[in-house]
């Protein structure tokens, strides 16, 4: 029996490779059949979760920030009998909202990088009786760090000596936060001050992501680095607040470091959460050296081991930055870094994901034993640090296999979608509906595998396609409209001209002479005739040019080409606004026409008024004039 597991997540996160390798090596290393769900934001939630005997919860799907992650999804957890396992990260961003989260929806299993030493003072055991927290890293090394060779350039060639890319990610983070900042800042002075190569950034403007942050890496001799996570807990968010207010009344601009330690101190040495980052796993492929500030780095790395520690008052920059002309000491270190975060496979997602299942097994075991009236063979493992965790055997595996209940048949949820299956067959001969209907891609249904932020591209230049269409079709609707009611205006102006020159020709029929049979104005109106004939066959291009669009459109979905669905999509798009003001330069061009007629022709009937009225007074003058007898 191969048990299921869902996977939700937040796909506005999969466009960070880090994100994207830990979602993805779930479906790649796990025991279990795993399908992923999009639960955040405005994602419209339809799924039966009674499918699956477990649902994992990914960090991207933050709980933290209140109807973050939807809440219709949050109400199907709340009712989910299966084991419900959580991913967390960020535990120092508004902590009881977290804890409250966790308690309300029953997790039974929560992955988090609090150390366990200090589970307590962020998520008390004694508020959680039924969950069990496991310590695990932030990421980890995937597969292919170890299988793909790369070209690794010599370290004497490398162009850049001392490279970083860090971001100020405010006050309000405490020490750690500062850090990220700091040693980019000072680094950058020394190494400008003494004419050192170096390629350090900490603007937003400057960061680098996909295959350019390798290559980045790879021409570094050597790349600075410090702990990521915070050691500062917002338990009730006014520490963010005070951050924003303090921003506020300095007229927008952010408190230093500095300014705001004085609200973040105390809580700076309450706990010890400094983090070993997956920046850390990419310079050790690349064999790249890190200057690193000292510190704990989830006790991954051992200075002057792995790499040349950097204290953080700068008091040993001397000794640091002499080290990086010691070519032979650098490339040992390298190469020390690399055998013991990558070929060692201890920090291998496989392995990672191999722990998980063993966790999940158990729990499984643990909480739905086959018959409730026998003993548990097997209880749940206090929890601690995942790595530390036993992997499972074939053999191991199989017997706790054994011991799990099957899923209950649920004789209504069948006949449900029985009865589906029944209307569909009945209605077969009408045509199918179309595919932006049901494709995953467009709308939220449970895929083999995460997608990419892609996708949501995808969903936004396709629907705004869409939607531009509708508008243009209904443009089109009233534009129609209103060129009937010009051409019904021009011809009562037209029989309102004849009648109005025949009348006149009746008495004066040398004045009507004059007058031409179709006045200027209505050679203007075959002008109109043109335009609008060739605003008709514009619209039939666009229908059909539509049509070639959707359906290259479609058949990218079909092949699960995302790119290629993603250029269709955006030429669609494109295509719609731009037909959209071609349409609108078609109908000011006719309008403009119709007006110009229209002004004419009324012009042409105030003039035959103006002759009929001229000869009429003059008539009426030769009569008064005529002498009487």
């Amino acid at each position: 029996m191969r048990l299921r597991m869902l996977v939700a997540y937040c796909l506005h996160s999969t466009h960070v490779e880090t994100a994207w390798n830990y979602l993805s090596a779930i479906k790649k290393f796990s025991d279990f059949e795993v399908e992923y769900y999009h639960v955040t934001c405005d994602a419209s939630i339809d799924i039966d979760l009674s499918d699956y005997d477990v649902v994992f919860q990914d960090c991207s799907a933050r709980l933290c920030f209140e109807n973050y992650v939807a809440p219709d999804f949050q109400g199907k957890m709340q009712a989910f009998h299966g084991l419900k396992v959580l991913a967390v990260q960020d535990e120092y961003d508004n902590t009881n909202t977290l804890r409250e989260a966790i308690r309300n929806i029953g997790f039974d299993v929560v992955l988090t990088c609090v150390p366990q030493d200090s589970m307590d003072y962020v998520f008390p055991r004694r508020d959680f009786p039924g969950t069990i927290f496991w310590t695990v890293r932030t990421g980890y090394v995937p597969e292919w760090y170890a299988e793909k060779p790369l070209h690794v350039q010599a370290l004497s060639e490398r162009p850049i000596v001392v490279g970083y890319r860090g971001r100020d990610i405010g006050a309000r983070y405490g020490r750690l936060g500062f850090e990220k900042y700091e040693i980019g800042r000072r680094m950058k002075e020394i190494c400008d001050a003494r004419g050192i190569r170096n390629d350090i950034a900490m603007d937003e403007e400057s960061r680098i992501y996909g295959t350019a942050w390798f290559d980045f890496i790879g021409k570094c001799r050597a790349m600075l680095g410090s702990e990521t996570a915070s050691n500062v807990f917002d338990f009730d968010g006014t520490i963010a607040n005070t951050y924003k207010q303090m921003t506020k009344a300095n007229g927008g601009r952010a408190p230093t470091y500095e300014e705001f330690r004085p609200f973040v101190e105390k809580r700076d040495n309450e706990i010890s959460m400094g983090q070993v980052s997956a920046r850390i796993f990419e310079c050790a492929l690349l064999r790249t050296p890190m200057i690193l500030f000292r510190g704990r780095y989830s006790n991954a790395l051992d200075p002057e081991e792995h790499y040349i520690p950097l204290e953080k008052d700068f008091s040993n920059v001397d000794v640091v930055l002499e080290k990086l002309n010691d070519f032979a000491a650098l490339e040992s270190m390298a190469e020390r870094a690399y055998r013991h975060l990558i070929s060692s496979g201890r920090f291998n997602y496989s392995r990672f994901v191999g722990k998980l299942d063993a966790v999940i097994l158990r729990e499984l075991v643990a909480r739905r034993p086959r018959l409730l009236k026998i003993r548990r063979t097997v209880e749940s493992l206090r929890g601690s640090a995942l790595d530390d965790a036993p992997l499972l055997g074939l053999e191991d595996k199989r017997a706790l296999l054994n011991q799990i209940a099957p899923r209950a048949f649920d004789v209504r949820k069948f006949a449900r979608k029985l009865g589906c299956v029944i209307k569909q067959f009945l209605r077969g001969f009408h045509p199918a509906p179309p595919i932006t209907d049901t494709h995953a891609f467009l709308i939220n249904l449970p895929t083999s595998t995460p997608m990419r932020l892609e996708v949501v591209q995808i969903r936004h230049e396709y629907h705004f396609g869409q939607m531009t269409a509708r508008e243009n079709d209904r443009i089109d609707t009233v534009y129609r409209e209103h060129l009937r009611a010009c051409e019904t205006h021009l011809e009562g102006l037209a029989a309102d001209y004849r009648n109005e020159r025949l009348h006149l020709g009746t008495n004066l029929p040398e004045v009507a002479r004059q007058l031409p049979i179709v006045p200027e104005a209505f050679l203007g109106a075959r002008a109109l005739a043109a335009q609008v004939a060739a605003y008709m066959e514009f619209r039939s291009s666009n229908l059909v040019r539509r049509t070639r669009l959707k359906k290259a459109f479609y058949e990218a979905l079909e092949s699960h080409d995302a790119e290629k669905a993603l250029a269709a999509s955006r030429k669609y798009s494109q295509q719609e606004r731009e037909d959209e003001k071609l349409g609108n330069a078609h109908f000011m061009e006719m309008n403009a026409t119709y007006t110009n007629c229209r002004i004419k022709a009324q012009a042409a009937i105030d003039e035959v008024q103006a002759k009929a009225q001229a000869a009429r007074e003059a008539l009426e003058k030769t009569i008064i004039n005529v002498p009487h007898g």
